[in-house]
């Protein structure tokens, strides 16, 4: 069949370009899945964690563990999910999303005095003492930086509250999580986790030492 002269001299029409460009972006993500499914084993080494082999063909598989010396849990499949626990259980409710209730019972406003901090987390909820801890912390909004670089369209939510951290990944169906988005946001969870609960404020009772294995089972709850 011929195509009447003229008709392409414009370019190619919009319709063609859409599906191309949708075509490209789904090779790229099933791409980049098979790379992530294929480097997770060996991610969970370097990064000192264990590696938990899926339970359904297609997932890629839970990472769990100790790191930076706090419990976590990387699930790509179910959660979508990178959790980091805290110690103790510090009264935080950091939400980077609007969650209209009143502050929680002896909890009050965090006013961080950091314009990326207060914009990033628009539901700042905590302790009178952590909310003051955080509004005389150095440049607290640096620690979320990373979650508004490379991957910040990928990042569904970032939540802090008396467990943990848990940062919420969407990088399509099926889901995965790369390699170089848990360098990046694995250590910036740890670093958010030391500002609102450094060393020196710790729990030291039994409850912050439980084995490894068990926390890390306890913070997919």
């Amino acid at each position: 069949m011929r195509i009447p002269g003229g008709l392409f001299d414009g370019g190619l029409p919009i319709g063609i370009l859409m599906f191309l460009g949708t075509l490209w972006a789904y090779l790229r993500r099933r791409l980049g899945r098979k790379r992530a499914a294929q480097r997770f084993p060996d991610l969970a080494r370097q990064l000192g964690l264990d590696y938990t082999s899926p339970r359904y063909a297609g997932n890629l598989g839970v990472l769990s563990g100790v790191y930076a010396s706090r419990p976590v849990r990387i699930d790509p499949d179910e959660q979508r999910s990178i959790k980091i626990r805290f110690h103790g259980a510090p009264r935080i409710d950091l939400r980077s999303y609007e969650n209209a209730v009143r502050a929680p019972f002896e909890m009050v406003t965090v006013y961080s005095g950091d314009r990326i901090f207060d914009r990033f987390f628009k539901t700042r909820f905590a302790s009178e003492d952590l909310a003051a801890q955080i509004a005389t912390a150095d440049n607290p909004g640096r620690r979320l930086l990373p979650f508004m670089g490379r991957y910040s369209r990928h990042v569904q939510s970032l939540t802090v509250t008396s467990e943990g951290i848990v940062c919420r990944l969407d990088f399509g169906s099926p889901p995965y999580i790369p390699e170089g988005a848990l360098h990046q946001l694995l250590p910036a969870c740890s670093a958010l986790a030391d500002l609102l609960e450094p060393a020196e404020r710790r729990s030291t009772g039994n409850e912050s030492m439980q084995p490894a294995a068990e926390e890390s089972g306890r913070i997919a709850t």
